[in-house]
């Protein structure tokens, strides 16, 4: 097993769950990376130290063993899907989907210590339209 599903099984967490299409973490900009090009994905925020909701669009090992991920701004965009803020306090405390927002077909990468337990945010309904939305921009 490796040390992070270690450490996620020593938490409580079933890392087959944790890592589900759907699963949202809130991680370090300074982690945030462009698929594309390994540029930071916002680096202003990065240098203030901030944190962003990404949330994950692969299957964990599927096509690829790397993780896709797409990120999350509470700034209306044109170009992505938009998104309602999570009512969902009551089975996810932690979620921090707190603002209506736009998910962006931006693929990120993502450091590895930084999908964490602790990082961890909510699960999004799988009757959510961000998942066929999420499928579609996979199949490009």
């Amino acid at each position: 097993m490796a040390p992070e599903h270690q450490i996620l099984t020593d938490l409580g967490f079933d890392p087959r769950d944790v890592y589900k299409v759907g699963a949202w973490f809130r991680v370090a900009e300074k982690a945030i990376t462009k698929r594309a090009d390994g540029r930071l994905f916002a680096p202003g925020k990065a240098a203030q130290g901030g944190r962003r909701p990404i949330v994950l669009a692969s299957p964990w090992g599927y096509p690829f063993p790397d993780l896709v991920f797409f990120p999350r701004t509470t700034k209306r965009q044109r170009r992505g899907h938009p998104h309602r803020k999570h009512d969902h306090r009551s089975i996810f405390p932690e979620c921090g989907i707190n603002k209506d927002g736009t998910v962006l077909d931006v693929r990120l990468t993502v450091k590895a210590p930084e999908l964490s337990a602790p990082n961890w945010s909510c699960a999004e309904p799988e009757s959510s339209a961000l998942y066929a939305e999420m499928k579609r921009w996979l199949r490009r």
